[in-house]
């Protein structure tokens, strides 16, 4: 397994280009999937403020199918990541096999509660009328496609454990292309293609992850993947599900908690201005976008550090922490100097100066980016050591400093600054700040103290610090 069809060598490569060369097609993946999106909402926006709406009231189904199949990703990359480490073919192929069947199940059981509880879903969250319509229109055909989507990731999960991140760019470029070329023709009913309105939206996604299946299904098939997946591997092995559950369910928590948040600070913001919240909008969109670098490493760091650490060449683990973490921190220092200095004109991007509150929402704007960039570095140092312990197989660290991060920190803070200090909506931004910084600095002590006491380090060999080696 180790050697068979292998781009990039991640047990014995230099360990500073091999990482650079496993994280870059990650990156521009994800970028274009960016890109995706900023379109997908520029041709629904064309549909007029009904539609926008009814994106907008999707959003938590959406985020909540997102934030699952990621951690359903990040727990199959993990588990065949240290199954390739250890140089048993047989497990990798038995747990990408049961990733795949796990994203089945996940995304079924989606799609069933999905449709039951879409109207009461959507009717809580206040739709009436036209809005209901477009709304339901949209999300069904996007409830329907739920299994493909879970398995989609999945896939993705595979080919970044093994290694093989230009597949992965492969398989999510061609669905991000074939969904801006869809989007359009749908949308609108370009030549032949029927006008579908913002069902054309849900198809056109819907179409596009299943290309981006059958692509990675393809690679696998024609044996450009490392995996094999054969009918004798076709079976449920709970203790391998079990290992994927448990590094992805904490990893989905902690997307979700994000979502979670974000409720919160529209509605402290609101209590000052709306203004406020759309400067925190049109804000939080630049964080996503500046810290996709910081998700590539992340991504890159579970592929070959959770390699190295299946084959117990925990020298390596370490220094590949450390050059992860290094990178990391220079990248993102260097788009938070950029943050810092140019706030206005990002800003401008997603924001027309003849909109009438378009200076009072720059001002919030301009505050909220300069106070943000301050903790971009502590989040990158973050996101590694999230990653690295999700590498070695470890969930339960990411779920508790998400926690704290968010719930304990962030909520908190933000109405203590904002309210009892009287630091008004400025407060809200210190504290969302304050709380990266926690988390990048926590995380990082956190893995190293780990590493420390389980491991350590004589005349060169790495031994186990305290018993037999437990995956």
């Amino acid at each position: 397994m180790r050697g068979k069809n292998t781009n990039l060598d991640l047990l014995n490569g230099k360990i500073g280009i091999t990482f650079i060369r496993l994280a870059l097609p990650i990156l521009l993946a994800m970028m274009m999937q960016t890109l995706f999106n900023i379109v997908d909402t520029y041709f629904v926006s064309r549909l007029g403020t009904d539609a926008i709406a009814a994106m907008g009231l999707t959003f938590p189904v959406f985020m909540l199918s997102i934030s699952l199949g990621a951690g359903i990703s990040v727990g199959v990359s993990s588990l065949v990541a240290r199954s390739i480490g250890e140089g048993e073919t047989e497990k990798s192929n038995l747990a990408a096999t049961n990733g795949l069947l796990l994203s089945i199940a996940i995304g079924m059981f989606f799609l069933i509660m999905g449709l039951i509880g879409i109207n009461p879903l959507l009717r809580f969250m206040g739709a009436e009328e036209n809005v209901f319509q477009m709304s339901k229109q949209y999300i069904i055909i996007i409830i329907i496609a739920m299994p493909i989507k879970f398995l989609f990731h999945a896939i993705d999960g595979i080919f970044r454990g093994e290694g093989k991140t230009k597949l992965s760019m492969a398989v999510l470029l061609s669905s991000s292309v074939m969904n801006i070329i869809l989007d359009p023709l749908l949308i609108f009913g370009i030549g032949p293609f029927p006008q579908m309105g913002i069902a054309g939206a849900a198809v056109a996604t819907a179409i596009s992850w299943t290309s981006g299946l059958l692509l990675g299904i393809s690679f696998i098939l024609k044996g450009k993947s490392s995996i094999e997946i054969k009918k004798k591997y076709i079976t449920y092995k709970w203790k391998l599900i079990i290992g994927i559950l448990k590094v992805g369910l904490p990893s989905s928590v902690a997307q979700g908690a994000i979502a979670f948040t974000m409720v919160f600070v529209n509605k402290f913001a609101m209590e000052f201005s709306e203004e406020a919240v759309a400067a925190y909008a049109l804000g939080f969109r630049i964080d996503t976008i500046t810290i996709l670098p910081g998700v590539a490493l992340g991504a890159a760091t579970i592929a070959m550090l959770g390699q190295n650490f299946g084959a117990k060449r925990f020298d390596r683990v370490q220094e590949i922490h450390q050059k992860a973490t290094i990178y990391a921190m220079s990248i993102m220092a260097g788009l938070a100097v950029l943050v810092f200095v140019f706030p206005r004109p990002l800003l401008m991007i997603f924001l027309s100066e003849a909109e009438g509150n378009a200076a009072e929402v720059l001002r919030h704007g301009t505050s909220y980016l300069r106070i943000m960039a301050l903790s971009y570095t502590f989040i990158g140092m973050g996101m590694v050591a999230n990653s690295s312990f999700q590498a070695i197989g470890k969930g339960l660290p990411t779920f508790i400093t998400t926690a704290i991060r968010f719930f304990v920190l962030a909520i908190p803070l933000s109405y203590t600054l904002a309210y009892l200090v009287n630091m008004e909506i400025t407060g809200i931004w210190i504290g969302l700040a304050a709380s990266n910084v926690f988390f990048g600095i926590v995380s990082k002590v956190w893995f190293k103290a780990h590493f420390i006491q389980k491991y350590r380090m004589d005349s060169g060999d790495v031994k186990l610090r305290d018993g037999e080696f437990e995956n």
